[in-house]
């Protein structure tokens, strides 16, 4: 689900009782400790599926900063970073300091990191090459890049940009004292590439439409987008439109969906030979629907039909016979390979974790990475043997956490007034009196389209060790439970 939608989120916390009293001589997590947590992100493998890169954002507190009137951070500073370990494990490698990367990617043959970083008050595209040598700029002129990607042949890279503003533009922001219209704000990213060696910069998009996503077709020759009309958050979230486009300019090939709709991740199949995306039937925001289409034909059919899923991220096998699906399914984490021929669901037996953020699989379809959680750790990178059904943690990313003391997580259920089986997770606080209850908060999720899974939590960690034991509701009109289960919110919020 779009965190945009998700950014009225609410939480409502009730205190049954007040206070407690911690014992001393165990070790408690501060909000310090809890907020300086090392954050893991962007996680991808490289083609040949020995590598794993990505990004960690690190917090701290700097106490001899003086807040300002209009400071909001308070003296926290936080930097995010690239970092590479082997598949098989080892000692993570550092490859920026200091540079706040966002937006990672590996070069198709795996020599080459490009990411997206402010330098000299400005978003630059640099390439990083893994054999030695230092981060490389990109000319991309006055254009500031925001999602980038390789061509399959390494020798160019297409990005979106929106197009800084005209002289007479810049006046008029300047003579209405830089005051905000939210309908005329938002400016369309256009799609661009440019080789990376920083000649041929070729605009692709002619502007009518906001690019939204873009991925390259195994050939080089095409792009999938999503489109729509506005760049409005909200509107192109719920009125994104697929298409095939020609990479050496705005020729649409194909247009794969007439009526606008919420659409997810696009990706192409490995042979070229088909396209799939997540999207949402008569609802906005379970994607439940993982269409697949023939490129070269009308062909169209849903992969995951067997399932009534909450879709979570996907990839497609080597193969490019059948596509693997992260699903949530209640407060889980599972894993799926969705057949092509057959109309079928085959559980890969992957349990004991859940997943976070998007599944990136090698190019020999053997091995998914992803980050993953328990209750007691925090994200770390994992490696799914999908043949195996086995997982590997490569690196432990906040050992510390094994120190801290950690309470007892169950799932409750019961039947509301209506009959409806409701779940919810316990997490009982380490300092439990003997003699009567802890204090209890109730800590739904926000939404009301989200859910509450079972990994790591830190507002829950957090609040458990100052005595509270956390109750975490997964009420009707969630997510993970089935479409009758999220559609019954409808009409009655």
């Amino acid at each position: 689900m779009n965190k945009s939608i998700r950014s009225f989120s609410f939480i409502c916390i009730y205190f049954f009782f007040s206070g407690s009293l911690l014992p001393q001589s165990l070790f408690s997590p501060t909000a310090t400790d809890v907020a300086t947590l090392a954050r893991p992100g962007n996680i991808q493998i490289s083609g040949d599926g020995s590598m794993i890169l990505y990004t960690l954002r690190t917090a701290w507190h700097d106490s001899g900063v003086v807040v300002q009137a209009q400071d909001s951070s308070g003296g926290w500073l936080q930097d995010q970073e690239l970092y590479t370990i082997p598949v098989s494990g080892g000692e993570p490698k550092q490859l920026t300091f200091g540079f706040d990367v966002t937006s990672p990617r590996w070069s198709p043959d795996g020599r080459h990191i490009a990411f997206l970083r402010s330098h000299n008050n400005k978003i630059t595209l640099h390439v990083l090459p893994l054999g030695g040598g230092d981060a490389r700029i990109i000319d991309t002129g006055k254009l500031e890049p925001i999602q980038l990607r390789w061509s399959p042949s390494g020798r160019h890279i297409a990005f979106t940009a929106i197009n800084p503003l005209s002289p007479a533009e810049q006046t008029v922001q300047w003579e209405s004292g830089h005051v905000t219209d939210y309908d005329r704000h938002w400016r369309a990213e256009l799609l661009h590439t440019v080789k990376i060696n920083g000649d041929s910069l070729t605009t692709i998009s002619d502007g009518s439409r906001h690019v939204i996503r873009f991925e390259w077709s195994p050939d080089g020759k095409r792009f999938a987008v999503l489109t729509s009309a506005s760049s409005d958050p909200y509107l192109a979230y719920t009125h994104s439109i697929p298409s095939i486009i020609s990479a050496t300019g705005d020729s649409v090939i194909r247009v794969l969906e007439e009526v606008p709709r919420v659409i997810g991740s696009v990706l192409w199949s490995p042979d070229g030979n088909y396209i799939a995306y997540e999207t949402t039937d008569n609802s906005p925001s379970l994607f439940r629907i993982l269409r697949v289409q023939q490129v070269d034909s009308v062909h169209v059919f849903n992969a995951a039909s067997a399932l009534d899923p909450t879709l979570a991220g996907f990839a497609w096998n080597s193969d490019s016979r059948s596509l693997i699906a992260h699903v949530y399914e209640r407060t889980q984490s599972r894993l799926y390979r969705l057949p092509l021929d057959t109309v079928d669901a085959v559980d890969l037996h992957f349990q004991g974790r859940v997943i976070h953020g998007k599944i990136s699989i090698d190019a020999s379809g053997e091995r998914l990475v992803f980050l993953s959680s328990t209750f007691r750790e925090p994200s770390s990178p994992t490696v799914f043997n999908i043949s195996a059904s086995e997982w590997s943690l490569p690196t432990v990313l906040n050992p510390q956490v094994s120190d801290w003391n950690h309470g007892s997580q169950e799932v409750i259920s019961w039947i509301n007034p209506e009959g409806q089986p409701i779940e919810g997770l316990l997490y009982v606080t380490p300092h439990a009196p003997a003699d009567k209850p802890p204090p209890l908060m109730v800590f739904p999720h926000g939404g009301p389209d989200w859910l509450s899974t079972e990994g790591f939590s830190s507002w829950v960690i957090y609040f458990a060790n100052q005595g509270y034991s956390v109750f975490r509701p997964n009420y009707r009109g969630g997510l993970g439970y089935g479409f009758d289960f999220y559609a019954a919110k409808r009409g009655r919020l």
